[in-house]
């Protein structure tokens, strides 16, 4: 591309509305932005039950005058909310819920390209509504596009994850998704699992349609580990929920713990917590050991697993391990071993075997978990402690390599 182009996002999940979702997106617009690109955010309100934070920080507030926040509804009469459904339903021609945002976001985004053209447009799950404004806009007026599927829509999660919609609904948001997938330029994904998951429900044929781009990374460097020996502690970032359960980890590490009484150890975990799981704290006599820290902002979330000597990740028992964590690329650049308890198949052990980044434990193996959190110690202890790929894992995540594979799909566009 001889100039930089003028990108237009639909990302829902955005900056200053901070969880997993909403930070990956915000980096990519933050790197684009390094890069000399030119960008105009249409996000939405967050949900506050699932956010950590939503107050302009560092290193986001470059962000803040590209981004439009445009709430999802109203609080309008009933006759004119049926007026703007109706509107919305017409313009974007799928009954979903979020037709209303939808069509509000496409018509100020048209407005725009009106008077500045875009060049590229981007639509960025979650939530996969952010496709339907891709679709009003590019039948409008014809921009390249590619759209991102961070996750499944939330229906085709694999179990144990259950968010069962009525058929009629089903029907509806199934006919909107595929054909978005079939409208949209290009389809990404983060990884190669995920994409071949979601490529026959999405019903894209063409290989040639479909690209893997991981998460972006923030090009963050995290100070080396301090060396001493006085305390092990290790944290885990991120909400956790009932699919996402540390019960397995807090009894291993209650184990580990009575076994190694000459050291001290601690867990943090910071982001939101069910009650349930301050229950199984107690229930283990871990008060001592664990601390909730609910409301990190990004900043002081990293500045506190630099504390730290190993970082947590735990996932659902699925069968097919479709999701490629993004906290995965936060932990590399913190710069710290990950004990990964993750399912046997899926993303996670695939690139904890190509990059070494950890210690494995299976999740749905009880003695697996204690056996590798005791690995993870003793090898902590004796100074042999094992993550030797984080730098060719930061490689592929960061800001200019990921920018720059998605200026190569655009030049593949057509976008110059």
């Amino acid at each position: 591309m001889k100039k930089k182009p003028n990108v237009l996002m639909f990302a829902p999940s955005f900056a200053p509305n901070f969880f997993s979702e909403a930070l990956v997106n915000s980096k990519l617009a933050l790197a684009m932005l390094d890069e000399g690109w030119e960008v105009t955010v249409f996000s939405a309100s967050a949900v506050s039950d699932f956010g950590y934070t939503d107050t302009w920080e560092s290193p986001w507030q470059p962000l803040r005058p590209i981004v439009r926040q445009i709430p999802a509804a109203g609080n309008h009469g009933s006759l004119k909310k049926i007026g703007r459904a109706a509107w919305a339903i017409a313009t974007g021609r799928h009954p979903v819920p979020g037709a209303i945002w939808a069509a509000k976001v496409a018509r100020a985004a048209l407005e725009i390209h009106a008077v500045r053209p875009f060049d590229l447009m981007l639509t960025r799950s979650t939530s996969c509504i952010a496709h339907l404004p891709g679709l009003i806009v590019k039948r409008a007026a014809g921009v390249p596009w590619i759209a991102n599927w961070n996750d499944p829509p939330p229906h085709l999660f694999p179990a144990p994850y259950n968010y069962p919609i009525s058929p009629l609904r089903r029907f509806f948001t199934e006919r909107y998704l595929s054909e978005a997938a079939a409208v949209a330029d290009l389809n990404t994904f983060p990884s190669e699992r995920l994409m071949r998951y979601l490529a026959e429900p999405l019903l894209i044929s063409d290989p040639k349609r479909m690209h893997v781009v991981p998460h972006i990374g923030l090009g963050f460097r995290g100070h080396a580990p301090t060396g001493k020996k006085d305390r092990f502690r290790i944290s885990h970032a991120g909400n956790l929920s009932v699919e996402r359960n540390p019960r397995g980890f807090l009894r291993a590490l209650a184990e580990v713990a009575n076994r190694h009484t000459e050291i001290r150890f601690e867990l943090e975990l910071i982001g939101k917590i069910d009650d349930g799981i301050k229950a199984e704290v107690e229930k283990l006599q871990l008060s001592k050991v664990v601390t909730f820290l609910p409301n990190l902002s990004f900043q002081a979330c990293f500045q506190q697993m630099e504390e730290s000597d190993a970082l947590l990740l735990i996932e659902a028992s699925v069968e097919n391990g479709i999701f490629f964590p993004s906290k995965i690329v936060d932990y590399c650049e913190v710069g710290r071993p990950i004990l990964f308890i993750s399912p046997e198949q899926g993303v996670s052990r695939e690139m904890n075997d190509r990059f070494k980044l950890g210690y494995f434990c299976n999740v749905d193996e009880p003695t697996s978990i204690v056996v590798g959190l005791e690995k993870l110690v003793l090898d902590w202890k004796a100074d042999r402690i094992s993550y030797s790929g984080l730098e060719d894992m930061r490689t592929i995540v960061s800001p200019s390599e990921i920018v720059g594979q998605i200026g190569r799909l655009a030049r593949s566009l057509g976008v110059h």
